[in-house]
């Protein structure tokens, strides 16, 4: 009897040993599949790096772009400003020039009458068209009315 207890262990003993064996391959068959998938995931996540990485290039790029662009258009508006504000100050000068030389001109032109003997006439307002205008179109409607 311990003969076939001992031949039941060792049956048993190699089992166990074969389904170590199996296990060991099945596990390093998992842990290469897992390898895997981990070294595709990295180079994945390398590769979405990469990508946005040039992109902040690019947009960097054109950035710098605009802003030289917008640094021209700067110079030129300021040119611009300056030059509508001379022309402002001119604008100005002239009216105030203008409106010197007319009041020079009236005090000159009094000064003449005045001299001359001149008085102007006084200028009685014009008086308003609207009775009348009444008056023709209550005769309209008398008329029509007949």
């Amino acid at each position: 009897m311990q003969e076939a207890a001992r031949g039941g262990k060792k049956k048993n003993l190699e089992e166990l040993k074969a389904a170590q064996v199996e296990m060991e391959a099945k596990l390093a068959a998992d842990t290469k599949l897992w390898v895997e998938a981990k070294a595709v995931s990295m180079n994945a996540h390398k590769s979405k790096q990469e990508a946005a990485h040039a992109k902040k290039i690019a947009a960097d790029a054109k950035l710098n772009e605009v802003i030289a662009s917008k640094a021209e258009l700067d110079k030129v508006l300021a040119a611009k400003k300056a030059l509508h504000a001379k022309a402002m100050k001119s604008l100005q000068k002239e009216q105030s020039d203008v409106a010197q030389a007319k009041a020079d001109l009236e005090k000159a032109t009094l000064t003449l009458q005045k001299l001359r003997g001149y008085k102007p006439a006084s200028v009685e307002p014009k008086k308003s068209s609207a009775p009348m205008a009444f008056s023709l179109s209550a005769l309209v409607a008398v008329l029509l009315a007949m």
